[in-house]
């Protein structure tokens, strides 16, 4: 059954210039009189709970009346909004600030706008035959992992942006930005007061998302953010309190102290351990993805949620305090091109390459970890996405004539002013892999798991405190030149439980890409699928495969991304699939020995 809701503007139809083509995608609409509302998402501002979808409808339009084209830019939650005007000729699509977790597509086509909040179906509607590929999005995806707005893998049609809006009126339509991820000229400084307010919001926003504690299931890494969420919903007496945790006994995660804080705060955990096998739901993951995606996380997002909706809809978790408080800010480095072609520093990554790759070294762990030590905070794309395709190396990568500029210049970022450079690593770095890297696959299988993924560090009135905070609060600079991360968040966590669960090495909740290519046979398997894939031939110089697989654990991830480009190529763009593929990747692959051994 359909999800979608796709619409046309056409001016050169002036008695029904707007139609609805499908509209099961909204979660209510209704008409007044010759205008309508639809809402697709969650809308946290709507003045109408409780009454019918026209009077909801009607309210909305009320509002519109009274505020103009900004009726909807104060209102929290994840929603896309789409609103005729029949009186005025006037249509309004509307993209709130948090687009990961919703999304609105745009396409003009034969002098008509065509709208919708599904990708595949949209392209489909609007291209007869086989959609084109953008070569420029796929370029944006190498380099970083993910596809940021308007980019969205096909020609003609883009995304809308967080805050976006598009007005369409008589033949000509333009698009707006609210400025919704402002941050104010005006910081807040008051160490003991900010962190009063900071608990009272949290306590607000996570009351109001556990609104029924037996449908509600907390994520937990053992991290600062979760087991915030954890030990406030403990003081609101949120019970039954449920725990979802995902590790490895393999790999290094912080499952354990997970479980110490789920024992803290007596809630009931619930624990997955990965195998590396989870790599065989990809096509399934890739189709429902819609655009070009992959990042380690992404299988343990998809475990997490999964595993959560067995106890309960409403899943909390704690994305978005990295971005938010900007700790990632201290991998930037402006001059990172200029330090990286030097001639020592090409002689010393060079020496320090080929150790790693010495027999009884090249499968340790720890010595890879040391060597990337020598080299920390040179590579600004490895935080933001790109896991190791510097910006001085992508071109090698790809066939000459069509990367170009990439939109998001992170070498651009001021360095003079440590307050700047705080803010734009805010805004838009890590905004963007906030809500196109993190929120995307939340948002994407939000409507398979029925499932209701929240973060409250991302409900508005959170959100703006944070972005008010002075540099001091937020990430201060230290003695030395480190940074002291999410310093008001870790004062929180201090105030709710025992300070020895967090003063420690961070070890992450992150699977490493390696678990899912271990076996060799398995991995063969995938680099000649990659060898023979003719799209992939179009793009990528063959010397690529070659240093894959020259050094296979420190190519696991590149190795992932190509493989999901060609599933995605393959499922949505080749085979246009209406339902997602029941296959796995052995199938997909014809690697059926497996099932045989």
């Amino acid at each position: 059954m359909s999800r979608n809701f796709t619409g046309r503007f056409d001016p050169c139809y002036p008695d029904a210039p707007f139609a609805l083509l499908d509209e099961a995608g909204f979660s209510f609409s209704g008409w007044c009189g010759n205008r309508f509302v639809g809402v697709g998402g969650h809308l946290a501002g709507d003045p109408g709970v409780g009454l019918s979808d026209d009077q909801r409808a009607a309210s909305l339009l009320s509002r519109y009346d009274a505020c103009g084209d900004d009726f909807a830019v104060d209102w929290g939650g994840s929603f896309n909004l789409v609103l005729w005007d029949g009186d005025q000729r006037r249509l309004l699509l509307y993209q709130d600030p948090l687009p990961g977790a919703t999304f609105m597509y745009v396409a003009e086509h034969e002098g008509a706008l065509y709208f919708g909040n599904g990708l595949r179906s949209l392209a489909g509607r609007v291209f007869d035959g086989r959609p084109r590929v953008d070569r420029q999005a796929i370029y944006q995806f190498l380099c970083r992992s993910y596809l940021a707005p308007p980019a969205t893998g096909f020609e003609g049609v883009s995304q809308l942006g967080p805050g976006e809006m598009v007005v369409a009126e008589g033949g000509r339509w333009q698009h707006r930005q609210t400025g919704c991820w402002a941050i104010p000229a005006e910081k807040l400084g008051d160490q003991e007061a900010c962190l009063q307010e900071y608990r009272r919001l949290l306590r607000t926003s996570i009351e109001r998302h556990a609104t029924d504690p037996d449908d509600t299931v907390f994520l937990l890494s053992g991290g600062y953010d979760s087991s915030v969420n954890v030990a406030v919903a403990r003081d609101l007496e949120i019970m039954p309190l449920r725990t979802v945790g995902i590790g490895s006994e393999r790999f290094s995660t912080d499952a354990g102290y997970a479980r110490r804080v789920a024992e803290i705060c007596g809630s009931e955990h619930h624990e997955y351990l990965f195998d590396g096998w989870e790599i065989e739901r990809l096509p399934w993951l890739v189709w429902n993805l819609e655009s070009p995606y992959f990042e380690p996380g992404m299988m343990l997002t998809y475990y997490a949620l999964t595993i959560a909706r067995k106890h309960g809809r409403t899943v909390i978790g704690g994305e978005g305090t990295d971005q938010l408080f900007a700790n990632a800010q201290r991998r930037v480095r402006p001059r990172h091109r200029a330090t990286t072609d030097t001639p020592a520093y090409r002689t010393r990554r060079r020496l320090v390459d080929g150790a790693l790759r010495l027999p009884g070294i090249r499968g340790s762990r720890r010595a890879h970890c040391l060597g990337d030590r020598l080299f920390r905070g040179l590579d600004v794309n490895g935080w933001s996405g790109a896991y190791g395709f510097r910006a001085c190396d992508l071109a090698g990568w790809l066939r000459p004539g069509w990367h170009g500029q990439d939109r998001y210049d992170d070498l651009a970022i001021p360095d003079h002013d440590l307050a700047a450079l705080l803010d734009h690593a805010c805004v838009p770095v890590s905004r963007d892999y906030l809500l196109s890297g993190i929120l995307a696959i939340y948002g994407k299988l939000q409507p398979q798991l029925d499932v209701r993924p929240i973060s409250p560090y991302l409900d508005v009135d959170v959100r703006r405190f944070i972005l008010s905070l002075d540099p001091s609060l937020r990430t201060p600079a230290m003695p030395g030149g480190g940074f002291d991360d999410k310093r008001l968040h870790k004062d929180l966590a201090h105030q709710l439980l025992p300070a020895d669960l967090f003063d420690r090495p961070k070890q992450g909740g992150a699977i490493s890409a390696w678990s899912h290519l271990e076996d060799d046979q398995f991995r063969a398997g995938i680099m000649r699928h990659l060898r023979e894939s003719e799209f992939l031939s179009t793009m990528l110089k063959p010397g690529i495969f070659d240093r894959l697989e020259a050094d296979p654990r420190r190519g696991a991830v590149h190795t992932l991304m190509l493989l999901s480009l060609d599933l995605w190529h393959q499922l949505v763009v080749e085979r246009r699939d209406d339902e997602p593929p029941e296959e796995t990747l052995s199938d997909m692959l014809g690697m059926f020995w497996r099932e045989n051994d």
